[in-house]
């Protein structure tokens, strides 16, 4: 068959072919529910944004809480913020410091080593300041490096004890230098 033929037999049958189309009132049914559909997923988009909007909001104001808040204060001492035990062990330095200045100030020497030891402070100050504000890992790096400071302070208090009391064994009495607490 040709093209011609098909087309012939198509004119001729046409009638048969052509069946009447659905009603108005199936189309606005089909219309209706297309309508709702749609409806549902623009609620459904609105109350996810909505949760979204809330989550970030949620989220960014607690990474801010964190960010703003302001290093925990510890009574074990600044070491105490890596490990307990850095905390005894700067609590020991301190004491040992406390004892060797209080037996350094019954010296008359006691003001040659002052500078020695506002350097050593300042040192400790510099270091507990970068702890407070150190990324994570590098806190151990920064709390050894304030015990040997402390170390420091311990071996050279010491050292001026040991050689004041070889070259003049008696204390002066407490009562004629003054001493300052702000060195230790």
């Amino acid at each position: 068959m040709t093209s011609e033929q098909i087309e012939k037999i198509i004119e001729s049958h046409r009638g048969h072919f052509e069946v009447e189309g659905p009603g108005l009132s199936l189309w606005q049914g089909v219309s209706a529910q297309l309508d709702d559909r749609a409806q549902k997923r623009h609620r459904l988009w609105q109350a996810i944004r909505s949760a979204a909007a809330v989550v970030a909001l949620v989220g960014m104001g607690a990474a801010l809480g964190i960010y703003l808040q302001p290093a925990p204060v510890v009574d074990g001492g600044i070491a105490a913020l890596v490990d307990p035990q850095f905390a005894k062990m700067e609590a020991d330095y301190q004491q040992r410091i406390q004892e060797k200045y209080q037996q350094l100030v019954s010296y008359e020497q006691a003001d040659a080593v002052r500078a020695d030891l506002e350097r050593l402070d300042e040192a400790m100050a510099e270091i507990k300041a970068e702890l407070e504000v150190a990324p994570p890992g590098k806190e151990e790096e920064l709390v050894r490096s304030l015990l040997d400071t402390y170390r420091a302070k311990v071996y050279i208090l010491e050292r001026v004890l040991s050689r004041i009391q070889m070259t003049n064994p008696e204390p002066i009495e407490l009562g004629t230098t003054e001493s300052s607490n702000s060195l230790i």
